[in-house]
């Protein structure tokens, strides 16, 4: 494997690389018998990939997986001198980006990279994360490749440090590109495939963190997302990274959410910004607001009725029709029939509105045939429950007719 990995490496041949291959090197590092040039040469087919695996879906996910799960495991000094080769490269190209006036022959850059390479592959490369000014296109793809290799359970003050820098780099350049009077040059901006990468990372970033470490950078973006002389473009980039910690929750399923909700909680309840509710209630920006359509249980959900019913009480009325929409999906086995009391109340005095319709023949549908007799046995939820088909009832709607007819 070791050979053949290697050869890739000085024919320049890529695709000869397999992901299978590159995913088990890092496993061979911790083992005694291995020769210090043997170790070498695994350290520089690493991170020779880690530089030219771009975009082949073959091999990068494989790659990338390989030094999450393995490297930071055998070898973890190197580990973090490929974090720390990444940075490096990512300054260096900012700082020839912003000295154009300079004449840098392309042999001193490749000599420059080689260097890099020599040192990450001797294990003692260390980096500046004060160091980075700006993200920007120039060195975007070796700042995400070097966050999405760090292992974070296990990663140094210095990794820590660099996310919260590029944190603090994303907001910067979200408002130095998007102001009304921005004066940043066009070409200095992501692209659209280069924001979406990076949002990605910062929502990672966010959730993979200790809580204590992140509590202040996320209220920055928070409150960000709360100014309301910002852009839309600003607006739906930070909308995005909440999404992504939605769907890591729904991935990993630790529980980590709930301590960063917190925090939305507090910034809506401070600022007003209600349009930050849809978050609060699990809405996505995709169809059946990102949820399979029979879907009626959410592991991290389990065991949050209480908190969910204050939330309804304290914003609800807000935002009503994200809160059935909850109440209906993946919120139906946990938060029905509790929350029907607050929704029959809430609607006494709500006038006419399709969408919410809508929404709620769903949720009484799916109400009565997976809670029927809890809702017969109380009387609380009983009354409840017809009180919300009496409200559909009076806009004409068939399903609470029909509903009605068979719960009483």
């Amino acid at each position: 494997m070791l050979e053949k990995a290697v050869a890739t490496q000085l024919h320049g041949n890529d695709s000869m690389l397999e992901g299978d291959t590159i995913s088990i090197l890092p496993l061979l590092l911790d083992k005694p018998e291995l020769l210090k040039e043997e170790t070498e040469q695994i350290r520089e087919v690493l991170f020779y990939a880690l530089l030219h695996q771009v975009h082949n879906n073959l091999v990068v996910p494989k790659l990338i997986s390989g030094i999450l799960e393995n490297l930071w495991r055998t070898d973890t000094s190197f580990a973090n001198s490929c974090v720390s080769g990444l940075v490096r490269l990512a300054y260096q190209d900012e700082t020839l980006q912003n000295n154009t006036y300079r004449e840098l022959s392309p042999d001193r850059v490749d000599l420059y990279r080689i260097a890099i390479a020599e040192r990450v592959a001797q294990g003692n490369l260390s980096f500046n994360a004060v160091r980075l000014v700006r993200i920007q296109s120039i060195n975007f793809w070796y700042l995400v490749r070097a966050l999405s290799i760090i292992n974070w359970e296990t990663a140094s003050n210095e990794c820590v440090r660099l996310a919260l820098r590029c944190i603090e780099l994303y907001l910067e350049h979200l408002n130095s590109s998007y102001q009304l009077k921005s004066y940043q040059p066009y070409r200095n901006r992501l692209n659209v495939g280069e924001l979406f990468e990076l949002e990605g990372e910062i929502g990672r970033l966010l959730y993979d963190l200790p809580m204590s470490t992140v509590k202040d950078h996320f209220r920055k973006i928070l409150e960000n997302n709360s100014n309301t002389r910002q852009r839309h473009e600003i607006t739906n980039s930070i909308n995005r990274v909440l999404e992504k910690l939605i769907l890591i929750e729904d991935s990993k399923a630790s529980g980590k959410l709930w301590l960063l909700w917190e925090e939305l909680t507090e910034i809506i309840r401070i600022h007003s910004n209600y349009k930050l509710l849809r978050f609060l209630f699990l809405r996505l920006n995709f169809q059946n607001d990102g949820w399979k359509e029979n879907v009626e249980y959410w592991i991290p959900l389990e065991g949050k009725l209480t908190v969910y019913k204050k939330r309804f009480e304290e914003f609800g009325s807000h935002n009503i029709s994200a809160a059935v929409r909850l109440m209906s999906d993946i919120g139906l086995k946990e938060l029905i029939p509790g929350c029907l009391p607050w929704l029959s109340d809430e609607l006494v005095d709500q006038e006419k509105d399709d969408t919410l319709i809508h929404s709620l023949e769903r949720l009484v549908q799916r109400s009565y045939y997976r809670h029927k007799q809890e809702m017969r046995r109380s009387q609380l939820y009983r009354e409840s429950f017809l009180n919300i088909l009496d409200w559909l009832i009076q806009y004409n709607s068939p399903v609470a007719y029909e509903l009605r007819d068979r719960f009483v």
